[in-house]
């Protein structure tokens, strides 16, 4: 929350923490093996969310060097990731095809 992404998350993603949180302080536990998936994704949701810009372009600059097979270092593969993040949708290429 103090990252403002909780408003960002999909409304069906923070009902479901939201019901899950309320159901727990009264003393509930959650079996179902479905609900368990299904909180884990909202989490992870909320979690990539909040997740640095930076952590983030560092990880995409890396699998985009990783794909085409090239070598770089932290610096670098920052910078890729940055160019790659700030490209819109429509005007990025497939990394697939060099």
């Amino acid at each position: 929350m103090r990252r403002g992404v909780w408003l960002r998350a999909r409304p069906a993603a923070r009902a479901l923490i939201d019901a899950a949180i309320l159901y727990l302080r009264r003393g509930g536990r959650i079996r179902s093996p479905a609900l368990v998936e299904a909180l884990r994704r909202a989490a992870e949701e909320v979690l990539r969310l909040a997740a640095p810009v930076r952590v983030l372009a560092r990880a995409v600059g890396y699998a985009i060097a990783r794909r085409l097979g090239v070598e770089v270092d932290e610096e670098k593969a920052l910078a890729l990731g940055l160019q790659w993040l700030n490209t819109p949708r429509r005007w990025r290429r497939d990394v697939a095809t060099p």
